[in-house]
């Protein structure tokens, strides 16, 4: 009896952790999965970094999400600095983000996608933004 207990209380985390969307993977959408991982590498080494401003506004989590991309990305869930450190959330909020500014650039590619990322709706026309997305680009080639 105890061990149909214990493997049921197992089975309760394993489903609550598969629903609750585990921070542990990316959402699915438009950045192809090694694109993803490639801006997460580059910017936090794929932590969920603290809130930091720096030079510039204010960024947090994985990607360096800013308040003003998360609401652009139309605030998928929680908190902006919630949502940033959820690596399924944040991840979520770069799809979204991408799907409404990739029609700004020529095609949608991981050049594209981290141009968008690190330089806003019209990274992609920033010559500023290219040293990063070639840096993420290569990355994603390897």
């Amino acid at each position: 009896m105890l061990y149909f207990s214990v493997y049921n209380y197992f089975l309760a985390v394993v489903l609550y952790l598969i629903t609750t969307k585990c921070s542990t993977t990316f959402a699915p959408g438009i950045v192809p999965v090694r694109c993803l991982q490639c801006l997460c590498d580059i910017e936090t080494s794929c932590k969920p970094a603290d809130c930091y401003g720096g030079d510039g506004p204010i960024t947090c989590g994985y990607f360096h999400i800013s308040k003003a991309f998360y609401d652009a990305c139309g605030s998928p869930e929680n908190s902006w600095q919630q949502c940033a450190k959820d690596k399924y959330c944040s991840s979520k909020c770069i799809h979204n983000y991408m799907n409404k500014y990739i029609y700004k650039c020529f095609e949608p590619n991981c050049l594209n996608f981290a141009r968008l990322h690190h330089g806003g709706p019209s990274g992609c026309s920033n010559p500023n933004t290219l040293l990063f997305a070639l840096r993420v680009n290569k990355c994603s080639e390897s």
